[in-house]
């Protein structure tokens, strides 16, 4: 379902950038012709220029739609499947963010941290060996009473 919704979307994606370059295209033909039709529009009647048009729309939405269809498949892989890309936020901090800790090292870090550890863990293993843990020896509790309190009859 995310897949084919994913390609339908860069599918009209597509064929709405194909739209908006075919109507430029168009609207500089117009303007050539209008500017000059001795030159540009000789012989070329209205009908002619409007089915020329139409045909070309059906055209760039087609390709458009194509070239949509074969680019969401390709970013869909790339996002989705091999995960090897990070997205426009990714790319804009690797780019252009200013990396003040450029020389910081994560690794650098959690080895730092494993060696703290490691010596924090023999301290307390060295304190719990010659401290003796002091454990209070408890006092019998005799049955009469738990008896008495829980409402048991004793004989």
């Amino acid at each position: 379902m995310k897949k084919s919704l994913y390609i339908f979307l860069c599918s009209l994606l597509g064929m709405l950038m194909f739209l908006i370059l075919h109507r430029l295209l168009v609207f500089a033909y117009l303007l050539l012709v209008s500017a000059n039709p001795g030159l540009f529009g000789s012989g070329v009647a209205y009908l002619e220029i409007l089915a020329l048009d139409f045909f070309t729309l059906i055209l760039a939405l087609m390709l458009g739609s194509w070239y949509g269809i074969a680019l969401g498949i390709k970013w869909y892989e790339a996002i989705y499947e091999k995960s090897g890309h990070g997205g426009f936020v990714d790319h804009l901090v690797r780019e252009y963010w200013s990396s003040s800790k450029s020389n910081y090292s994560l690794e650098n870090k959690v080895q730092s941290l494993s060696r703290e550890l490691k010596e924090d863990v023999l301290e307390l293993e060295h304190l719990a060996k010659t401290i003796k843990p002091v454990i209070r020896e408890t006092t019998p509790i005799k049955r009469r009473i738990l008896r008495k309190k829980a409402g048991i009859k004793t004989s």
